[in-house]
């Protein structure tokens, strides 16, 4: 991330801000928290860039309750 995008963007905030004094290092700041999560390039060697989400297990799936089941259900239900 370079200078000049920081830059323009905490222009970009202080002008949507109203152009208050003496918010520079905060707006420049808030530039760079805005910018940082759009520069990452998925290769830094954080956590979620070297580690793959795990699949969901197939085995575990829940099968629809048998015609047995749904009758009793609906007894109950009733009552």
């Amino acid at each position: 991330m370079d200078e000049e995008t920081i830059r323009l963007t905490a222009y970009r905030i202080w002008e949507q801000q109203g152009k208050p004094d003496g918010q520079d290092f905060v707006h420049w700041l808030q530039a760079r928290d805005e910018l940082a999560p759009a520069q990452t390039d998925g290769l830094s060697g954080s956590i979620e860039s070297s580690v793959t989400p795990p699949t969901p297990d197939r085995s575990k799936r829940q099968t629809a309750p048998s015609s047995a089941a749904q009758k009793t259900r609906s007894k109950k239900l009733k009552t």
